[in-house]
C-alpha cells in the first residue's frame, strides 16, 4: 500500500517536471517569436538612421 503510494507520487511528481520544462521551454520559444521580429525592426531602424 505504502509502495504503491510512493509509485504514484513519484510519477506524479516526475509528470510535473516535465510539463514544468515543457512550458518553460514553450514560453521561451514565444517570446522568442515576439522578440526576434522586434530585435531585427530596431536593428533596421538604427542602421537606416546611421546611413541616413
Amino acid at each position: 500500500m505504502i509502495l504503491g503510494c510512493l509509485i504514484t507520487i513519484i510519477v506524479f511528481i516526475f509528470v510535473l517536471i516535465i510539463f514544468i520544462f515543457t512550458g518553460t521551454a514553450i514560453t521561451f520559444s514565444l517570446m522568442a517569436r515576439i522578440l526576434i521580429p522586434l530585435l531585427l525592426i530596431w536593428l533596421g531602424i538604427k542602421i537606416i538612421k546611421s546611413f541616413c
